[in-house]
């Protein structure tokens, strides 16, 4: 029967958050929903331009389950109705897989010239974080910091402030692998009641799963607010201490986000916590906020 059948060519097209075609070894699987013995493994290597498989079964065999499984890039799996004489086409967008990622761009040296660098400078600086104190820091932890400076440097107030300028320093002791997907900041006094005020970009959330530290205590009533993206949000949850002064326990995401994202790219994201390398990839691909280093 497999002499018999309709055969066509599929191009293949699979690129990264940044819109480019990917570089790597691809092992593409074709489970034919039809016809068992109809089932076809090719493996590719892109570099950087489509691929085209010749001889795929097509209509009324062309039905089948696409298991596509980079080496350096999350898996995923489609679903292809082939038809012959057509063009038929696999478009798919990648996300780096968090467990093959090499990051660069991110040292002490490499900041200043980021689009948030001289703000992300200041917090450090006034947080006694020096360049070899960074550059000892987990790189997962870095690029939380970097994650997160980017969006704040990018998402505004009301009154056209970046959310990063109220940012006054990180506390060193909580930069850690047991907190790398959040970082706690003494922030502006007011950068709160600006919150409150500003519904239309923040809402109020529940921070009752926040826990604080020392003496800091969360504020009463509405003390956390979340910015409206459907993936990438970012958190803010406050606390107060006995003088009165602000913190924030800010992070980026929640798994509802985490789960947008992997629904929208039919990728499998799971963990207890966000990984900061999926993080970059989302506010890349659905935000357009450049972290300003590398995975790959």
């Amino acid at each position: 029967m497999s002499e018999n059948i309709n055969r066509a060519d599929v191009t293949v097209n699979l690129k990264d958050v940044h819109g480019q075609v990917i570089t790597d070894e691809v092992e593409i699987t074709f489970y034919n929903q039809r016809v068992q013995s109809l089932n076809q493994r090719f493996p590719v290597k892109f570099k950087g331009t489509p691929v085209v498989l010749s001889g795929v079964p097509a209509f009324p065999t062309g039905l089948a389950e696409v298991f596509i499984n980079p080496k350096r890039y999350r898996y995923k799996s489609i679903f292809i109705n082939v038809v012959g004489g057509e063009k038929n086409l696999i478009n798919e967008d990648l996300f780096v897989d968090p467990d093959k990622a090499r990051p660069t761009l991110m040292d002490f040296d490499d900041l200043k010239s980021k689009l948030y660098g001289e703000d992300l400078l200041r917090i450090l600086r006034d947080s006694g974080i020096k360049k070899a104190d960074w550059n000892g820091l987990d790189k997962r932890n870095r690029a939380t910091v970097l994650n997160l400076s980017a969006k704040m440097f990018h998402d505004r107030l009301k009154n056209g402030d970046s959310l990063i300028s109220n940012v006054e320093s990180i506390v060193r002791k909580k930069m850690d692998k047991d907190h790398r997907e959040r970082i706690f900041s003494p922030v502006n006094g007011n950068l709160l009641g600006t919150l409150r005020k500003f519904p239309e970009q923040y809402r109020s959330v529940s921070g009752s799963l926040h826990k604080f530290f020392d003496d800091w205590t969360p504020v009463s009533q509405q003390n956390s607010f979340k910015s409206r993206n459907d993936a990438g949000n970012i958190q803010f949850t406050f606390a107060t201490n006995p003088s009165n002064a602000s913190l924030a326990d800010i992070d980026l995401d929640d798994h509802t986000g985490i789960q947008h994202a992997a629904e929208v790219l039919k990728h499998k994201i799971t963990g207890a916590n966000t990984n900061p390398y999926d993080i970059h990839q989302i506010l890349i691909y659905f935000q357009g906020i450049d972290p300003g280093y590398r995975l790959l």
